[in-house]
């Protein structure tokens, strides 16, 4: 179940970071309309709780007096709660804001704008007696990751006792001022004796993540729910349009919320069942044809591609496993790169997605995201298959995957998800007749690797599919995350046999970015904003327990940005170790790369977006390269001190 923070600052106050408070009322309406219950965030976390479809929680950060003399009001009259972040420091003043960075200032200067009237202990005591919950949104609102221990602990430990005495009752929930924290923070915060803390990360809540880096959606456009009624909300960017589909359901705008305790299929969920059985079974048998064993790759476009010439010449560094890359249109990859590359990798065939006929398949659009591996595993002429993401690095030799007893004795050798990820809602196995309990059983699957015998696991292939046709991705994409889960699915649903690796994967990242400049003999270091592990893949393992595969989910290869960003491993119970052997596969990488940019980078048009990039990187190596040589001309012109 996937329960939505929303989080505001200013509702009817002055620029900036306001939202107009007849929008907020629009949003109210609809969430009033989609019967959605309103939860604080101590409730969300307590396990007391019982939480339910159509739960969101509402939160208003910096303890503002419009809260108090706009948005409260309008609570009580729709008969909803809240969370107030509150900044005891500030009581009763007016504080300043810069238009641009939206930080706090004491004193106003040139190009600052009068911000906002904060609420006292008066207002918080009204709130908290209306039932709202009050949380401590640090002391005086300053960047904690920049202060002593003796600042962060009046900051966090202070702050806290002083609004427990003010309120009477115990204050449970923290958030972090500005979202800025890092691996000490979170932890002060916890001894401190807080439940949780809210960052400014955008995302659902994860029962199974951080209690104390509990992620929200920024609520500040002034047109912004006007926008989600007609369908606009959150539209640009493809980071834009997936919240925009993560807040339109969490509204209920596009499925109505369920009722707590039932475990009835709604209306609408209730043909979604028949039409599967009905096109499961016009679903054309396994081709006769098809036979032998290779790797299936997705990978139309420069980007995936360049990813996949990576990952490809790894797996022909250990074995000669025939491959079929599949892409959609001459566009994506053109015949004469098609024509090299087979030269280069050998045994490579190239195979057009939009060429498939298959019933509900999906749209040439859909082709190039998610639906695009259900459907290659349908068309590709292997029996056997290795199916890979474009951006997974084998580690050795995969042959030896087809010969191990789990695939043998099941058809279907799959490969879990981190423990945390669990994106998958209980409605959708109910939806299809399953229990719902049978979804927390057991992880998530992660589908950056599979091995399939085609053969054996046909129906279960093909309801996967059809949960990715046109008529039935909206319903499903809308209660999952992607094509990873629908393999767990799809296999149950059709009771297809399949074996888990059952040793888990380690998160793979770095702890600082890694940027090295070719021209010069160096690579600057850059610390994460966190100050922690930052995480960018995943390293699965092999059914004998031995690494197998470097998944790098997060940060792609990048033919024009030089970071590197999987260095290292976080293994299970202790702090994440710098692994030489990842730095060894990195530096392959990028060997590869640029073997690729020179083979292939020019039959493709250029990505203005990462040209630019690349330039302003190039332009800042120049600026060190200037700097060094400054340095050194100023070390040899220094006249020696006398000893």
């Amino acid at each position: 179940m996937r329960i939505p923070i929303f989080y505001y600052h200013s509702v009817g106050g002055p620029p900036p970071q306001t939202l107009a408070l007849e929008s907020f009322r629009v949003h109210l309406d609809a969430l009033r309309r989609a019967g959605c219950r309103t939860l604080t965030v101590a409730e969300l976390l307590a396990a007391e709780v019982e939480k339910r479809s159509g739960d969101i929680v509402l939160s208003f950060d910096d303890g503002l007096l419009d809260n108090y003399t706009h948005v409260f009001p309008l609570l009580l009259e729709y008969g909803f709660r809240a969370t107030f972040y509150v900044v005891p420091g500030h009581d009763g003043v007016t504080r300043w804001v810069h238009p641009r960075s939206g930080r706090w200032s004491d004193v106003p200067r040139p190009g600052y704008t009068i911000g906002f009237e904060t609420m006292g202990a008066l207002q918080r005591r009204e709130l908290a007696a209306h039932g709202m919950e009050i949380g401590c949104h640090s002391f005086t609102h300053r960047k904690l990751t920049g202060l002593s221990p003796a600042e962060l602990h009046r900051e966090i430990v202070e702050s806290r006792a002083r609004l427990q005495e003010e309120l009477g009752r115990e204050v449970l929930t923290f958030c972090y001022p500005n979202g800025r924290f890092n691996l000490e923070i979170l932890r002060r915060v916890e001894a401190a004796g807080y439940r949780g803390a809210c960052s400014t990360l955008p995302g659902y809540h994860n029962p199974r993540g951080s209690r104390f880096v509990l992620h929200r959606f920024l609520i500040e456009d002034p047109g912004y729910f006007e926008a989600v009624a007609g369908g606009r909300a959150f539209s640009r960017g493809p980071l834009g349009r997936l919240a925009w589909r993560h807040v339109r359901t969490a509204v209920g705008l596009r499925y109505p919320c369920r009722r707590s305790g039932s475990s009835a299929v709604s209306a609408g969920e209730a043909p979604v069942r028949e039409r599967l059985v009905q096109e499961l079974d016009r679903f054309p048998g396994f081709p006769d044809d098809a036979q032998g064993r290779g790797v299936v790759v997705c990978a139309g476009g420069l980007h995936l591609l360049a990813n996949a010439y990576v990952g490809l010449r790894r797996v022909r560094e250990s074995c000669d496993l025939p491959v079929e890359i599949f892409y959609v249109g001459d566009q994506e990859i053109p015949p004469s790169v098609r024509r090299q590359m087979a030269r280069d990798l050998g045994k490579v065939t190239f195979r057009d997605l939009a060429a498939v006929e298959l019933p509900g398949k999906p749209s040439l659009a859909a082709l190039r995201g998610f639906p695009a591996k259900p459907v290659a595993l349908i068309a590709s002429r292997f029996r056997e298959v290795l199916l890979l993401d474009a951006d997974n690095l084998p580690v050795r030799n995969p042959e030896p995957l087809f010969s191990c007893p789990a695939f043998l004795e099941s058809g279907a050798l799959c490969w879990p998800d981190l423990p945390q990820a669990r994106y998958t809602e209980d409605s959708l196995y109910r939806a299809f007749g399953l229990p719902p309990a049978l979804n927390r059983e057991g992880p998530e699957f992660e589908s950056g690797q599979m091995l399939l015998d085609r053969k054996r696991a046909w129906r279960g292939l093909a309801a996967v599919c059809l949960l990715h046709s046109e008529d039935l991705r909206p319903f499903v994409y809308a209660r999952t995350h992607g094509d990873k889960d629908t393999f767990r699915l799809g296999f149950r649903l059709t009771a297809t046999p399949y074996r888990l690796i059952q040793t888990p994967p380690l998160p793979l990242g770095s702890q600082f970015l890694y940027w090295r400049i070719p021209w010069l003999d160096r690579e600057v270091t850059i610390p994460h904003q966190a100050g922690s592990f930052f995480g960018t893949g995943i390293l699965q393992h092999g059914p004998d327990g031995e690494p197998l595969f470097a998944h790098r989910t997060v940060l792609a290869w990048s033919l024009y940005r030089r970071f590197r960003m999987m260095t290292h491993l976080a293994s299970r119970g202790a702090a994440a170790q710098r692994s030489p052997w990842l730095e060894e596969l990195e530096e392959g990488g990028f060997r590869y790369l640029d073997r690729f940019r020179d083979l292939y980078g020019s039959a493709f048009p250029p990505d203005r977006l990462e040209l630019r990039t690349a330039r302003l990187m190039k332009l800042g190596s120049a600026m060190v390269d200037a700097l060094v040589l400054l340095r050194r001309c100023l070390r040899k012109e220094r006249p020696e001190r006398p000893r």
